[in-house]
């Protein structure tokens, strides 16, 4: 199997988009499952496996079921899925060279006389026997099925037999053990060999992984959806908010060419320091009464030019008090009209 198409490397990919999908960075996952920010970047790229521990952690974290990461496949995916499979417990389908493992199944006949019949070896090891160690009758049958829903299965089974079309029933079933699975029983009219007595024919097959898989799909769908919804708010707002950098951008530059007309057409002198004392515009009739060059004004700090000009004695004596007042004079202007 290549690396593109092995296993870690796949799960190393869905683990990614998850991640993506909660808004998580690889620290941020790392911080919350109790990993190096090195060993989430490794299992990522496929060059390192988490252990069942490490998976129910990021599952808890991610919100998903586990099955959920690893739900992939490529083209050499049937390549590893050489060994056979036994129908009588399994069974396989094949979709565009993918060959997908389906959940147990068994068969139940089901005599229409006794309500007894015989069950396939495959529905003992499903109820959690020994193949053929028990009886197989309708009422240890029910014996596994959930007690609200027992009811409904014994009324299933004992309807007639010969109806028009197949019959299904979606049931939780628990075997031997503590723990219980959803059972998928379909059902349709049966006859014998020698054609004598009729029945049903019941097959089992158990679900609870495909549930579990469609429940995760729609879980992960409204992930997908709210996610998707998130990002076209922030890009609605980013790009109202760009529109209107550009209006007052486009508002500022009109009003900077007005200006601009304003002091080269007026006779008066005039010149625009910045709050940094820099020089940044000058109209040509301040550029003749200091005789010097509109260029060689423009970009200098506007105290060394009449310091250069007046003297430093001059300056602090007379000039620099009366910029300071302007100055003063100009922010108490601002606050009042603010």
């Amino acid at each position: 199997m290549s690396d593109e198409f092995s296993v870690a490397t796949q799960f190393g990919e869905r683990l990614r988009f998850f991640r993506t999908l909660k808004r998580l960075t690889q620290a941020g996952l790392a911080e919350k499952v109790g990993l190096s920010l090195k060993q989430i970047s490794r299992i990522e790229r496929g060059t390192s496996t988490p252990s069942f521990t490490l998976l129910e952690k990021l599952c808890r974290v991610l919100n998903i079921a586990p099955v959920t990461l690893f739900l992939f496949h490529g083209p050499s995916f049937s390549a590893g899925c050489r060994n056979p499979v036994h129908l009588a417990d399994r069974e396989a389908t094949t979709h565009s060279d993918v060959e997908l493992i389906s959940v147990k199944s068994g068969a139940w006949i089901v005599s229409s006389a006794s309500k007894r019949g015989a069950w396939s070896a495959s529905l003992y090891a499903l109820l959690g026997y020994a193949p053929y160690s028990v009886t197989p009758t309708v009422k240890r049958f029910l014996k596994h099925v959930h007690p609200p829903e027992r009811e409904i299965v014994e009324s299933f089974l004992r309807a007639p037999a010969q109806e028009p079309h197949e019959r299904t029933l979606l049931v939780s079933l628990a075997g031997k053990g503590p723990e219980r699975c959803m059972v998928m029983i379909q059902a349709e009219p049966w006859v014998d060999a020698a054609e004598t007595k009729d029945g049903l024919l019941v097959i089992v097959r158990e679900v609870t992984d495909c549930i579990a898989l469609h429940r995760s799909f729609i879980h992960n769908q409204r992930q997908l959806e709210v996610y998707m919804l998130e990002r076209n708010k922030e890009l609605a707002l980013t790009v109202q908010r760009l529109r209107q950098e550009v209006l007052e951008r486009e508002k500022a530059e009109q009003g900077l060419r007005i200006s601009d007309l304003m002091v080269a057409s007026s006779q008066d002198a005039q010149i625009f320091v910045d709050r940094f004392g820099v020089v940044r515009k000058v109209n040509p009739a301040y550029a003749r009464l200091a005789g010097i060059s509109v260029r060689e004004l423009e970009g200098r700090l506007y105290n060394d030019m009449l310091i250069e000009r007046w003297g430093h004695v001059f300056f602090d004596r007379f000039l620099q008090p009366d910029m300071e007042k302007a100055q003063i004079h100009g922010q108490a202007t601002v606050k009042e009209e603010s």
